[in-house]
């Protein structure tokens, strides 16, 4: 079932919220501000209903370029080096969001922008919501449509599928920021003692720019190696240069090819999910809730709140350094400057597609 309320009121536009609930109780909000996941509820162990992102009260909040809660991510995901890409003898030069490189999109990213919601694709439950990237919108060339669609099953998985075209070649790499506190997101504490398990050997270790070098590391008997399970603060204070460099975890994983992890079978869901690869596992002891997450998509960001801040977010909650990670599927990073890694270029007829579902259960 899906309902749509007023979320706030701006000068220049209104702000609807758009809440997917399913037959559990459990529910998912969507807001048209950067497509950002806002709400998502589901039960914990004791069947109380617990929301697992963090977001904020009001839009002004929202309206940050530095945490990017729960927002749809575009044009591209993580970090441009030198802020600017070259091909075919000429060079775009892309918005610089400070250090020389240019950060999820731009200083006026998807996360920035009030989607469209596309009324006659919606159904009862799914929200599908649509925006139009100028040709230079952030220095990208190119008329990009793009579109992203969640759905909340009765099953409690939310599943992300995003959608892009365009009229002339650019580049393209989307994903969402949800930041994640298993235990809740106002359980007023960080979420270290979360348990992690991703599916991954290999990192695309960073240079001094915070982007990827080009080269992939092996992580095995490494502070990086998540391939079973373990609390995310057990290694996170080590003296390591990747490390002191993004203040905690904040690398890029290139998934192995569908390896299963060690996943309780009550939360290890296929229905609906074939062809996408297990990426990780992750899970709360206190609130007995966990999730896993499935892509069609090369690789994952985790990354571990260390650009969070003290503050008072939404239900008055207080959130401060790590409260919260992400898990951000997506393309490889910055592979437009990096001739190593896989092309991440969009051509006119080309009709990008991906998927990406997050499952939650009880331990």
């Amino acid at each position: 079932m899906i309902t749509h309320s007023l979320f706030e009121k701006t000068p220049s536009y209104d702000i609807m919220s758009h809440r997917i609930e399913n037959a559990k109780g459990e529910y998912v909000d969507i807001l048209d501000y950067g497509a950002v996941v806002h709400r998502l509820c589901v039960n914990n162990a004791s069947g109380k209903l617990t929301d697992v992102v963090l977001g904020y009260a009001n839009a002004k909040d929202y309206n940050n370029r530095t945490t990017y809660l729960g927002a749809a991510i575009g044009r591209t995901t993580n970090r441009i080096s030198g802020a600017k890409f070259s091909y075919e003898g000429k060079t775009f030069r892309l918005f610089d969001t400070g250090d020389g490189v240019s950060l999820h999109g731009g200083d006026i990213g998807f996360n920035r922008r009030l989607f469209t919601l596309l009324k006659d694709e919606c159904t009862e439950n799914t929200v599908v919501l649509s925006l139009i990237s100028q040709d230079g919108d952030q220095g990208y060339p190119g008329y990009l449509t793009y579109k992203v669609k969640y759905t909340f099953t009765d099953t409690s998985s939310l599943i992300i599928e995003y959608e892009a075209s365009t009229d002339s070649r650019t580049i393209f790499n989307t994903t969402n920021h949800s930041t994640f506190n298993l235990s809740g997101h106002d359980s007023d504490t960080s979420m270290l003692d979360n348990v992690l398990c991703i599916n991954s050997d290999y990192v695309t270790p960073l240079g001094n720019d915070f982007t990827p070098t080009g080269k992939l590391e092996n992580v095995k008997g490494t502070i990086f190696d998540f391939k079973a399970p373990k609390e995310i603060g057990r290694d996170i204070n080590t003296d390591n240069r990747q490390l002191k460099l993004a203040g905690g975890y904040d690398i890029n994983y290139v998934l192995n090819p569908f390896e299963k992890l060690q996943i309780p079978a009550n939360i290890s869901k296929t229905e609906g999910f074939e062809g996408l690869n297990t990426a990780a596992y992750a899970y709360s002891k206190r609130s007995g809730i966990a999730m896993v997450v499935k892509t069609d998509l090369p690789c994952l960001l985790f990354y571990s709140g260390n650009f969070l801040v003290k503050c008072i977010a939404k239900d008055s909650a207080s959130y401060d350094f790590r409260y919260g990670f992400c898990l951000e599927t997506q393309l490889y990073p910055d592979a437009v400057n990096k001739k190593t890694f896989p092309p991440i270029s969009l051509f006119p007829g080309e009709n990008y597609h991906s998927k990406t579902v997050y499952s939650f259960g009880t331990l």
